[in-house]
């Protein structure tokens, strides 16, 4: 919600430099460049394209790059990024960014010198160097590092397998030589120099954090949602009290361990927020991508990566469910007296603007118009290592970074027609970049005087210009914002009329709240820890369920639509001289030619 009690959905884009400086050219008069940049111009574009949040990596190694001492320099840049970003209405997620723990181990994230400092506390005692026993020791270069060549031999993911990157994590779990501490001083003072922006829509603690040593605990590897509970639950709690010393303003972020597939170990309250603290989300990543740069794919890899995402996106809903302020199984919101949380599809893509590459996702952020997910794209550009616009991932920014052209594709599929603010309740939302057809369902909230918004990329999906139809006629106004490519929907009454409505709309809701609790007093009660062994067959059942929703979605598209427009009717007009609970239809649709609308 925001603070005209609003419901928010967020499009938006990843933005991660990984190496020294570790933030992008972002000067307000920095060059735009297809690769590496974050300009005026790509603030303009980003905001043309109806992308309202930036999650941006805000990196240990620049707020802290040689040991307790806070880089002031690099805390001024992220500002004035996040101050740009919010002069054109794009809000920031402040990504502590993380992958293979640190340079030694051909990653980014911790700073080197804590590699070092639990080197002479021991934690590499008898061990081979990076990355055995996954394959033979590197020979460093002479900073220390293995060279890129050495790390481009394999896929990330295996590094992770070695025994010095998850012995480090473990370090960092343990507070070995003070580490944890120090992270949580780091979150402590970012906390303080951002507490008061009210453009920073929240803090994300880590990003994929790795299980830990299962060297020395196997089950933390083997078993889903052990090192969720074990470990990132206290390390969490731990950086969310540093982070609520300073700010009780913004959400806070978080993300299961990179192993815990198919079942989290968070549930209920895992940062130990509390009823009165603005909430946490719950962030998920969502990949497919074995792909190369400009080539299409087979219909067997679409229908195969389609099936990937389904069940991969259908995991995360579940893991959602289980956490406070969550939707129950009646599709209500668990009134459980706690803090509340939500979900936010953090990462996704890295894929080209090849259409056979870009269909899985178009079915991806269809599901995310059904369950009302927020998302940001990975990623804006292509963000190499160093300097080199060569060494990083050809596939996932919007420019070619040879020609320097727009992949226009990809464009279409992600800029979405949406609702960016809802006054009300969303019931459905679902937008179809191939026709332009846009529908959102929802039920107005007179107590909320600020308008409803959508955005719309009229010069993408709408050139002739759209035609606009309201269920019931007249409940509503839509106008034009004074912003481009936005539309704004009001609650078509009167004021005495609101004040009615409003207060009919609170007593409806006391009573709703006061069933709910009822309901969930009476439910059964959590499940002990051995209840976080995913067994194969309640593994083989998740299948089963994603893999036939990802078949009936195939196969008949149309009783899957119907169905959604059965539970949107379900939750429909109490009665016809009762305006409280009406449910209003907007339906978007282009035109075929020139028209003045």
């Amino acid at each position: 919600m925001d603070r005209d009690g609003r419901q928010r959905l967020f499009h938006g884009v990843n933005v991660v430099i990984k190496s020294p400086p570790f933030h992008p050219p972002s000067a307000p008069d920095a060059p735009f460049d297809p690769w590496r940049s974050l300009s005026d111009v790509d603030i303009d574009h980003l905001r043309e394209w109806g992308f309202n949040v930036v999650r941006l990596g805000l990196m240990w190694p620049g707020m802290e790059p040689h040991g307790r001492r806070f880089n002031h320099t690099y805390f001024g840049v992220i500002e004035g990024i996040v101050d740009r970003l919010s002069s054109r209405g794009i809000y920031t997620i402040l990504d502590l960014h993380q992958d293979l723990f640190s340079e030694p181990f051909c990653g980014e994230g911790i700073p080197s010198f804590w590699v070092e400092e639990f080197d002479r506390h021991g934690v590499y005692t008898n061990m081979d160097d990076f990355p055995a026993p996954i394959l033979p020791p590197f020979n460093n270069t002479d900073k220390g590092t293995p060279s890129t060549s050495d790390c481009d031999n394999s896929f990330f993911v295996e590094y992770y397998l070695s025994q010095r990157v998850s012995k480090s994590f473990q370090a960092l779990y343990d507070d070995v030589a003070g580490a944890q501490t120090a992270l949580s001083n780091v979150w402590r003072y970012a906390a303080s120099r951002f507490r008061e922006n009210p453009h920073v829509l929240g803090y994300e603690l880590m990003n994929e954090p790795w299980t830990g040593d299962f060297y020395n605990n196997l089950t933390l590897l083997l078993v889903q949602g052990h090192s969720d509970y074990a470990n990132l639950r206290p390390f969490y709690q731990r950086l969310t009290r540093s982070i609520r010393e300073v700010d009780r303003n913004h959400i806070i972020f978080f993300e299961k361990a990179f192993t815990s597939i198919f079942k989290s170990g968070l549930r209920g309250d895992p940062l130990n927020l509390g009823a009165d603290d603005p909430g946490g989300v719950f962030s998920y990543h969502i990949y497919c991508s074995p792909f190369e740069a400009g080539k299409p794919i087979s219909w067997s890899q679409r229908f195969l990566c389609r099936l990937a995402l389904t069940v991969l996106f259908r995991m995360a809903l579940w893991d959602l469910r289980r956490l406070d302020g969550a939707t129950n199984r009646k599709g209500k919101k668990k009134k459980t007296g706690g803090a509340a949380y939500g979900g936010f599809m953090t990462e996704f893509g890295e894929v080209d603007g090849v259409p056979e590459q870009l269909e899985p996702i178009k079915a991806l952020l269809d599901m995310a118009d059904v369950h009302h997910q927020s998302w940001t794209w990975w990623a804006f550009k292509t963000f190499p290592i160093g300097n080199d616009k060569n060494h990083g991932d050809r596939l996932q920014g919007f420019w070619d970074v040879d020609t320097g052209e727009l992949k226009y594709e990809k464009v279409r599929v992600l800029s979405r027609t949406y609702p960016m603010a809802i006054a009300g309740a969303l019931h459905r939302t679902s937008f179809d970049p191939a026709t332009g057809l846009f529908v959102l369902t929802y039920e107005p909230d007179p107590c909320i005087h600020a308008p409803t918004v959508v955005y719309l990329n009229e010069g993408v999906h709408y050139p002739h210009g759209y035609t606009v139809r309201v269920t019931p006629p007249e409940s509503v106004t839509v106008e034009r914002a004074e912003d481009k490519n936005r539309l704004e929907i009001r609650l078509a009454t009167h004021t005495g009329d609101r004040e009615r409505e409003c207060r009919q709309r609170q007593q409806r809701e006391a009573e709703e709240d006061s069933e709910a609790s009822e309901e969930d007093s009476v439910s059964a009660p959590s499940p002990p820890f051995s209840a976080l062994w995913a067994t194969p067959l309640s593994v083989f059942s998740r299948l089963v369920v994603s893999i036939v929703t990802y078949g009936r979605r195939l196969l008949w598209p149309s009783v899957v639509a119907a169905d959604a427009d059965m539970r949107t009717l379900a939750g429909g007009e109490i009665g016809d001289n009762d305006v409280v609970g009406r449910v209003v239809t907007v339906e978007i649709t282009p035109q075929m030619r020139k028209t003045v609308v």
